[in-house]
C-alpha cells in the first residue's frame, strides 16, 4: 500500500524525465554533479540527493543529465533499468550547485545551438552566443547562468521569428532573405532592452566616449553649477573605469543646496545619459517614510501581514530597473532604521526584502538631497560677494556633518554643494524651459519665437521669488504667461498646426503674433534712388480668423499698405475680455514674419 501511495504522489506531482531523456537537450558541464548524484544514489543507506542551487544555476539540468544516463545505460549495475531512484532514506545528501562562468555559460549555449536552430529555423551566429552572455551577465545581475543566456538566446530566437512572420503577412508572404534566416548580435541586444529598458543604442555605444563626454553632455541640461557637474562626472568616470568597488553602487552623492538649484534636475541628467532615459530614475520621498513601517514600506512588509504579496516600493522598483538612479529625496528627514538600510546598500551593494530576495545595487547610482545649510549659501549670494562662498560651503557641510553619522559620511563618494542661481545663469534656465516648450509645439508643426525682451519681461515678473525658491518660479512664470495663453488659442481655434507665434515684450506684458505661411499680405514698395516708392507688387491676402471683438461675419482685411494688425496685450488683467487690443501697422515688421489674424493671448 505505502509502495502504491508513493508511486502515485510521483505521478502526481513529479515527472518522468528518463521517460523523456530522448527528446530532451544535452546537458554540458555539470559531469561532475551528475557523477556525484550517481554515487549518493548508489549508496545502502542515505540513497537521496538532493539538489540544493540558485535558482537558474542548473538544478533541473543535472537531474534531466542523470535521467539521460539512465535511459542509455550509462550508470553502474546498481540503478541500471530503474526508472525512479530508491525511496527516500532517513537522510538526504545535498549536492551544492554553482553557477557556472562565463566560458562555461558559452560552451553550454555551443552545444545547445543545433536544438534551437532546428526549432525556431534560424542560423545562430557564434558571435550571438558570444554577445548573449556577455550582455545577460552585465545588464542582468539578478538572475543567473546559464538559465539568462538560455532564455536570452531563445526569447532572440522566437522574436525574430514573429517579426519576420508579421511582416510577411503585411507584404503578402515575402520570402525570407539569408538576412531574415541569421541571428545576431543586435537581436540579443533589443531582447536586454525590452528586459532591463535600455535603449538598444545604448548597449553597442562606446562606453569610453559615453564618459568623456559626460560633462559636456550634462552641462547641457544643468547651468550655473559647473563645480557640481564635474564632481559627479569625475566620480562617474572612476567608478566605470573599472576602479570602483564592484561590489558597491557605482556611484554614491549628497546634494546640498537650497531648493531650485538644480538637484533633482542633475539627477535626471544622469539617468538619461548613462542608462538612455530620464524615465530610468526611481524617485523615493524620505518625509514619506518617517516613523514606524517606514522600513516595510521601502523593502515590503513582513510575511502574514497587509502589503506582503506586494513588495517593497524601493526593492520592487529597482528589481524591475536594475540600471537606474535612485534618488533619495529630502535624505535628513529619515528615521534610525532607514539610515541602516542606507549603510547596507552603499557597502554592501545589496539590499535583502521582506521576501529573502537579494536586490542588486551594485549597477545603480545612488543620490541623496538635503536642504539643509542651504540658509548660508543664501546669505552669501545676496551678499553678490563670490569670495563668500567657500566659506558658504564650509558651513554647509560642518550642518552635515553635526546631522549626519560619519558612518554613512565615509561610505559616500561626494558631498556635492550646489550654489544660488543668479543673473545670467537665470537667463540660461529661462531659455530651457522655453526650448522645452518649443519642442512640444514644433512635434504639433507650431513654431515659437521668444525675444531676449520677453525672457527679461519673465525675470521680472519672478525676480521677488527666485531667492527664496530658485529656478521653480521661473517655470511657473513660464506656463503662466506662455504656455496658458498658447493653450486657450489652441482650444478657440485660433492656432493651429504649421503656425508661427512670436513673442515679445510689450509695456511690461508679452505682445504675441501669429502667422501662417499661407497668408500673404501686400509686402512695402521698395524706394528708388531718390526716395520716392517703386511700383508695388500686390499680393493677395486670405481671410483673417475671427477675433474675440471682431465676430461680424463679412470682416475682411482690406489690401491696403497701411491695413493694420490687432495685437493682443495683457495689461496685467487675468482673463482675455479685460485685455486690450493695440493698433500697429504690420508692414513694418518686415517681411521675415508677416503676421497674419490677430490673436489675443
Amino acid at each position: 500500500m505505502a509502495s502504491m501511495s508513493s508511486r502515485w504522489l510521483l505521478d502526481r506531482y513529479g515527472r518522468d524525465l528518463t521517460e523523456q531523456a530522448a527528446s530532451g537537450d544535452p546537458v554540458v558541464g555539470r559531469d561532475d554533479e551528475i557523477n556525484r548524484v550517481v554515487s549518493i544514489l548508489s549508496r545502502k543507506s542515505k540513497n537521496s540527493a538532493v539538489l540544493v542551487g540558485a535558482p537558474g544555476v542548473g538544478n533541473t539540468a543535472v537531474a534531466e543529465g542523470l535521467a539521460q544516463r539512465l535511459a542509455r545505460g550509462r550508470v553502474p549495475g546498481a540503478l541500471a533499468g530503474r526508472r525512479r531512484p530508491p525511496g527516500p532514506g532517513r537522510w538526504f545528501q545535498k549536492v551544492l550547485l554553482a553557477e557556472p562562468s562565463e566560458d562555461a555559460t558559452l560552451a553550454i549555449l555551443r552545444r545547445l545551438k543545433p536544438s534551437y536552430e532546428r526549432h525556431h529555423g534560424k542560423n545562430i551566429q557564434d558571435g550571438a552566443l558570444v554577445a548573449a552572455v556577455k550582455l545577460s551577465g552585465h545588464y542582468i545581475p539578478g538572475r543567473h547562468f546559464p538559465d539568462k543566456a538560455i532564455d536570452l538566446v531563445d526569447e532572440a530566437c522566437a522574436t525574430a521569428r514573429l517579426q519576420l512572420e508579421l511582416r510577411a503577412s503585411q507584404q503578402g508572404g515575402r520570402s525570407e532573405t539569408l538576412q531574415d534566416q541569421t541571428i545576431g548580435t543586435d537581436h540579443m541586444a533589443q531582447v536586454v532592452s525590452k528586459w532591463t529598458g535600455i535603449p538598444v543604442t545604448r548597449l553597442g555605444q562606446d562606453e569610453r566616449r559615453r564618459l568623456l563626454d559626460l560633462p559636456e553632455r550634462l552641462h547641457q541640461r544643468v547651468v550655473g553649477q559647473d563645480e557640481a557637474v564635474s564632481a559627479v562626472a569625475d566620480a562617474v568616470m572612476r567608478s566605470r573605469s573599472g576602479l570602483g568597488n564592484p561590489k558597491q553602487p557605482s556611484g554614491s552623492f549628497l546634494f546640498l543646496g537650497p531648493t531650485g538649484v538644480g538637484k533633482t534636475e542633475l539627477a535626471k541628467a544622469l539617468a538619461e545619459q548613462l542608462f538612455g532615459d530620464e524615465k530610468q530614475l526611481v524617485r523615493i520621498d524620505m518625509s514619506e517614510y518617517v516613523g514606524l513601517g517606514s522600513v516595510a514600506r521601502l523593502i515590503g512588509a513582513p510575511p502574514g501581514t497587509v502589503g506582503y504579496e506586494n513588495g517593497g516600493h524601493l526593492t520592487e522598483q529597482v528589481m524591475q530597473r536594475p540600471y537606474s538612479v535612485v534618488l533619495f529625496d529630502e535624505v535628513e528627514k529619515e528615521g534610525d532604521a532607514v539610515f541602516n538600510l542606507f549603510l547596507q546598500i552603499l557597502d554592501d551593494g545589496r539590499l535583502t526584502d521582506a521576501k529573502g530576495r537579494a536586490v542588486d545595487f551594485t549597477n545603480t547610482i545612488i543620490i541623496m538631497t538635503s536642504n539643509m545649510g542651504a540658509q548660508h549659501l543664501d546669505a552669501a549670494g545676496a551678499a553678490g560677494c563670490t569670495d563668500a562662498m567657500p566659506a558658504a560651503r564650509q558651513s554647509v557641510i560642518a550642518d552635515v556633518q553635526r546631522h549626519f553619522r560619519p558612518e554613512l559620511i565615509n561610505r559616500l563618494d561626494e558631498m556635492v554643494v550646489f550654489r544660488p542661481l543668479s543673473g545670467e545663469t537665470l537667463r540660461k534656465v529661462a531659455r530651457l524651459q522655453l526650448d522645452g516648450i518649443a519642442a512640444r509645439l514644433a512635434d504639433r508643426g507650431i513654431g515659437l519665437d521668444v525675444t531676449d525682451a520677453a525672457v527679461d519681461v519673465v525675470l521680472s515678473k519672478s525676480s521677488d521669488q527666485v531667492p527664496m525658491y530658485g529656478a521653480r518660479p521661473i517655470k511657473r512664470c513660464l506656463q503662466n504667461m506662455v504656455m496658458t495663453r498658447i493653450s486657450k488659442m489652441m482650444v478657440r481655434g485660433e492656432v493651429d498646426d504649421h503656425c508661427s507665434i512670436s513673442v515679445d515684450a510689450g509695456d511690461e506684458e508679452l505682445v504675441c503674433n501669429v502667422s501662417k505661411p499661407d497668408r500673404t499680405i501686400e509686402a512695402p514698395p521698395p524706394l528708388k534712388n531718390d526716395g520716392s516708392p517703386a511700383a508695388s507688387v500686390q499680393a493677395e491676402a486670405s481671410p483673417p480668423l475671427k477675433s474675440e471683438v471682431d465676430k461680424s461675419p463679412t470682416s475682411a482685411l482690406k489690401k491696403e499698405t497701411s491695413s493694420p494688425t490687432r495685437v493682443w496685450r495683457d495689461e496685467a488683467s487675468s482673463s482675455p475680455e479685460e485685455g486690450v487690443f493695440t493698433e500697429k501697422n504690420s508692414l513694418h515688421q518686415g517681411c521675415k514674419d508677416l503676421p497674419c489674424n490677430p490673436t489675443p493671448m
